[in-house]
């Protein structure tokens, strides 16, 4: 046997072999020293509820989106009106003039 495999204890001045050290700690399989995690139920229900904000914060995105895209067709809307009722008003001024040119022929 080497003589890295026995360590000294001072205090008592025998040699121990090191791997009975090491075989100690990873033979003891009977008691944990940490618990397992198990989920619990109220976290399922915290990551429902996560998601279901995340859903929601996505809904919302769209919904502002589509809101967005309202006011874009609705400013377009006032601008068509707007060349509309101009059309028209050139639409009666040549009228107009129609009539005048057809009252002075006859």
């Amino acid at each position: 046997m080497d003589k890295d495999e026995y360590s000294t204890d001072e205090s008592v001045g025998k040699r121990k072999n090191t791997e009975d050290i090491e075989s100690f700690f990873t033979k003891s399989k009977r008691t944990q020293r940490t618990p397992t995690k198990v989920q619990k139920p109220e976290e399922g229900k915290i990551d429902l509820i996560l998601r279901m904000i995340t859903d929601m914060k996505t809904d919302q995105k769209e919904m502002r989106k589509e809101v967005h895209q309202i006011r874009d067709m609705k400013t377009d809307q006032k601008e068509m009106r707007k060349e509309v009722h101009q059309i028209r008003e050139e639409q009666r001024a040549i009228h107009e003039e129609l009539k005048k040119v057809r009252e002075e022929n006859q």
